[in-house]
């Protein structure tokens, strides 16, 4: 079954098609974020050193194009930048079959682990409030339900954010720069609700979207189509999050692989470059892109 994983190298796509891969070994990446000052990135990749289904958390300087390994192979998942940027924070279990808990390291390897958040059940993906005192959390309740909540660092409460009578499955959330809002991915839309619960969702994308992503400044959001498409939206957060504008293409990402993350600038991206034969790869090469047109992908579907 490993060997059916798809390898890739993550790389730097410059809308809408051009790619320039980073120096890492190719392997299965995902669950990438860039850094704050937009000068690094973290991924997990999976499978250790013996070939088992582990995880390890990496940083890529995106400057100098090196990367690094923080955390050893065991089941770490879904990183994300503290709001410094000197750390980062990730889904851990304190023991084997154990509770999921938050922790963070130094982003450079340095220094022992931290605990940011004690241990919840089945917990999915997390994102951290730009004040850095508030954790976003997806719960998992089955498999078919996730309820979106949050943790209080400072005062250790917890609250369900919303669940709508415990009916949604909540997937990739992303909070906005100015800490009001929440982007997300529910049945295959992406939507975005403000983070206290209140008001009536948007929904973004009208369907098949997923990963909704944000510029720095809020005047932007991102999101995936399944077919592979980057697009996005102008939107403004002041005084109220609304969209401006038409709906947009940025760029292909080329990749069945479907993680990405996008730069202030929004002209670029991180993306997973496929590779057809990984022991020939070589990470310092432009990869080529190959775009596939499926005629009557509906009627494939009946």
């Amino acid at each position: 079954v490993s060997s059916q994983i798809p390898k890739s190298i993550p790389a730097i796509l410059q809308f809408p098609v051009f790619r320039e891969r980073l120096q890492m070994e190719a392997g299965y990446y995902s669950d990438v974020e860039i850094s704050p000052d937009g000068t690094k990135a973290v991924f997990v990749r999976h499978g250790s050193a013996d070939g088992g289904n582990l995880r390890s958390i990496w940083v890529a300087d995106l400057v100098t194009r090196e990367s690094r390994q923080i955390t050893g192979f065991y089941t770490v998942n879904h990183p994300t930048w503290t709001p410094d940027g000197d750390s980062v924070a990730y889904i851990s279990a304190e023991f084997p079959g154990g509770a999921h808990s938050i922790f963070a390291r130094s982003a450079d390897g340095s220094g022992d682990e931290k605990l940011l958040m004690p241990g919840v059940s089945r917990l999915r993906e997390i994102d951290i409030s730009p004040d850095g005192n508030t954790v976003l959390y997806v719960a998992a309740t089955s498999r078919q339900t996730a309820l979106l909540r949050k943790y209080n660092r400072r005062t250790g409460e917890r609250v369900t954010v919303f669940d709508q009578d415990g009916t949604l499955n909540i997937r990739h959330p992303r909070i906005s720069p100015d800490g009001r809002y929440v982007g997300y991915e529910e049945n295959d839309n992406v939507f975005v609700k403000a983070l206290d619960g209140s008001g009536v969702a948007t929904n973004i994308s009208k369907g098949f979207a997923s990963f909704p992503r944000w510029t720095r400044d809020g005047s932007e959001l991102f999101w995936t189509t399944f077919g592979g498409s980057i697009l996005h939206m102008n939107s403004s957060l002041q005084p109220i999050f609304s969209l401006v504008g038409r709906v947009r293409e940025a760029g292909i990402m080329g990749s069945i692989v479907p993680y990405f993350d996008v730069f202030d600038d929004g002209e670029r991206a991180i993306v997973a470059d496929l590779v057809d034969d990984p022991s020939a790869a070589d990470s310092s090469n432009v990869a080529d892109v190959q775009l596939n047109f499926v005629i009557n992908w509906f009627e494939e579907l009946r």
